[in-house]
């Protein structure tokens, strides 16, 4: 080190700069990751932990063989940062030591491997080996190569997705469909909609979930930025109108998934048909609302706020005594949307709700349905109801029809 050198390290550190700091300046980037490297290989679990942090945040692949040496540590916290790093740094050698570790390694190991392998991004140089792996590597294989092909958004990774839509096994298929899911391309929405049609009914529910996401609008605005910036083929408009075009054809397929899969996903459903406000859908989302799980009746009954079919109305008023608040909110709220004046009575009788956010928007609807204005209080609105029973009418002549 040059006399000026030394002078600015004794300078930084008489004012107190961090020597770490002072090495950097002097030694810029490469020196940086050196240390972090030593600091990795020291000895002590929380200097280690904290370097490989550090080392995943850089993005060096020099840090990459460190990092898999220290994946090896008997200190579990230890292992689980060096494995986590390796999937923030990426690249082939990395890659290779995490889908290694998911085969190979304990319970522990496999997991933070897992977690890793889930976030990683996959360089273009892998992508041959993987289609290549994908069409005919054993069953193991094809689900790492699967997977790892779903996180790319090349061209080739595409057309390797596409032909392997039918693959028998649903591991398989789960990871195709989800890489899909990122392309704006009109083979992608035919090959969902025809394996929505498959008779496994398993396979029904992984259709309706790639279409539930393909369709939802944050993904139809991503993918419409995509292409602005020249990641897709398929122009904004047209996508728009070929997801227009085909919507009988998803929301059939949605129907056909309705009673399949947990509560989750059949909220999920009743939640993407009310997104479409497709008539057609009013009879599956009805018989949503007498679902077992109240997750699923809530998303029915805000479904059917967003469809505004009258049809729907009679079950929205059965669905005003669930046991559920969200149930009963929901279902009170519909009407209002609707407009339809045989839910008066009913919603005047939901005033005595227990609950004031279901007493808040029953009176709402209320509003809305005739067109009165009741005040703050529900004793003003059952006032208003006795005089419109003495006058022998249920709702003002003015009322909305």
């Amino acid at each position: 080190m040059g006399k000026v050198r030394k002078r600015l390290v004794t300078v930084g550190l008489a004012v107190g700069v961090p020597p770490l700091l002072v090495l950097l300046a002097l030694g810029g980037w490469r020196l940086y990751v050196s240390i972090l490297i030593l600091r990795l290989l020291s000895g002590d679990v929380a200097t280690q932990r904290s370097a490989a942090w550090h080392l995943g945040r850089t993005g060096d692949l020099r840090a990459v063989q460190p990092l898999i040496y220290a994946s090896g540590d008997p200190e579990r916290s230890v292992r689980s940062a060096a494995l986590m790093a390796l999937g923030h740094i990426g690249g082939p050698r990395a890659i290779l030591h995490l889908r290694a570790t998911l085969r190979e390694g304990d319970g522990f190991a496999k997991a933070w491997a897992c977690k890793s392998l889930d976030m990683v991004a996959v360089p273009p140089a892998m992508v041959p080996g993987l289609i290549a792996e994908l069409a005919r590597g054993d069953t193991r294989t094809r689900r790492e190569a699967a997977w790892l092909l779903s996180k790319t958004r090349d061209e080739e990774a595409l057309e390797a997705l596409l032909a392997t839509a039918n693959d028998k096994d649903m591991e398989v298929r789960q990871h195709v469909f989800r890489g899909l899911t990122q392309y704006a391309d009109r083979r992608v929405l035919e090959a969902l909609l025809a394996t929505s049609r498959d008779k496994d009914p398993k396979v029904q529910v992984l259709a309706a979930e790639a279409l539930i996401g393909y369709t939802h609008p944050y993904t139809v605005r991503w993918l419409t930025w995509d292409w602005q910036v020249g990641k897709q083929a398929l122009p904004p408009d047209e996508f728009r109108a070929l997801l227009h075009k085909r919507q009988p054809q998803i929301v059939e397929a949605l129907v056909r998934s309705r009673t399949r899969g947990d509560a989750f996903r059949r909220g999920g459903v009743a939640e993407a048909l009310g997104r479409f406000k497709d008539p057609h859908a009013v009879s599956a989302l009805v018989a949503a609302l007498k679902d077992r799980h109240k997750f699923v009746r809530e998303q029915a009954a805000l479904a059917l706020k967003e469809v505004k079919d009258r049809k729907a109305v009679p079950p929205l008023i059965a669905a005003l005594e669930d046991e559920d608040l969200y149930v009963r909110t929901f279902s009170a709220w519909a009407p209002g949307e609707i407009k339809d004046r045989r839910a008066v009575e009913p919603l005047v009788g939901l005033l005595s709700d227990d609950v004031a956010h279901v007493r808040k928007r029953a009176t709402w609807s209320l509003e809305k349905i005739t067109g009165e204005s009741f005040g703050r209080t529900p004793q003003e609105c059952r006032q208003w109801w006795k005089r419109n029973l003495e006058a022998g009418r249920t709702v003002p002549s003015h009322s909305a029809q």
